[in-house]
């Protein structure tokens, strides 16, 4: 049985695993265990981790170094997010970038030192949530007095994922209003004429995760008035 969130990317390497079938007669779990543990030096753990760089689909890592370690230095970087979990290692360096990630997902990331008989040290952590993009190429399909009418194609790369959209639209000296939809498109109504309004659109997705808005500023058009003509009979 799994014990620990290691166990199936390192097949418990980094920590040690025994049967009762395995020990000589008269010995106990504590004495086997205390003498594999001590069989390898304790290694120290590298440095805090700090994030360079989060994109819709890469994270960009770096930790010190292990204190008080020499030599050549091999580090295990794993990493889950949605329950899937992945591992890679590093040699010699202490910076990776970890691409393949999903777009709004909170992934958590833990670096250890490893020896030569792939022993783990004890672990440094960061959780980070990858960036949202933004929707693109919002168009203005038909500006009036009082409405507009606003078009937008979804962000690259996540066409297939679920995802609705949060459209706010505000004017100088007025109460924004907000509005979730899922069609790429919206009407705005009840607009004031001869009014500069900025319009913004932020991907929505699943989890509640959202982007940054793209946004456009538009001025509606001077309300149309029909003029009423008397006749002399």
């Amino acid at each position: 049985m799994l014990i620990c969130s290691l166990c199936s990317a390192t097949q418990h390497r980094g920590h040690e695993v025994f049967h009762k079938t395995g020990l000589s007669d008269g010995q106990t779990f504590h004495e086997e265990r205390h003498k594999r543990l001590h069989s390898f030096d304790v290694l120290p753990p590298p440095g805090e981790i700090s994030i360079l760089s989060v994109k819709p689909d890469s994270v960009t890592l770096t930790w010190g170094p292990p204190e008080g370690q020499d030599g050549p230095k091999m580090f295990r970087v794993t990493w889950e997010g949605d329950g899937e979990q992945k591992n890679l290692k590093v040699k010699d360096m202490y910076k990776v970038e970890i691409t393949g990630l999903q777009s709004g997902q909170k992934y958590e990331f833990q670096v250890f030192t490893e020896g030569e008989h792939e022993n783990l040290s004890d672990w440094v952590s960061k959780t980070v949530t990858t960036v949202v993009p933004p929707p693109r190429e919002i168009k203005v399909m038909q500006c009036e007095a009082t409405q507009l009418r606003l078009q937008w194609s979804k962000a690259a790369g996540i066409d297939h994922v679920p995802q609705r959209f949060l459209v706010t639209c505000s004017s100088p000296g007025s109460e924004p209003q907000a509005i979730h939809t899922e069609p790429s498109c919206r009407t705005l109504t009840d607009l004031q004429p001869e009014t500069q309004y900025t319009v913004g659109v932020c991907t929505v997705l699943s989890n509640g995760e959202r982007s940054e808005p793209a946004s456009v500023t538009i001025y509606t058009s001077v309300e149309k008035h029909l003029g009423v003509r008397s006749l002399k009979l």
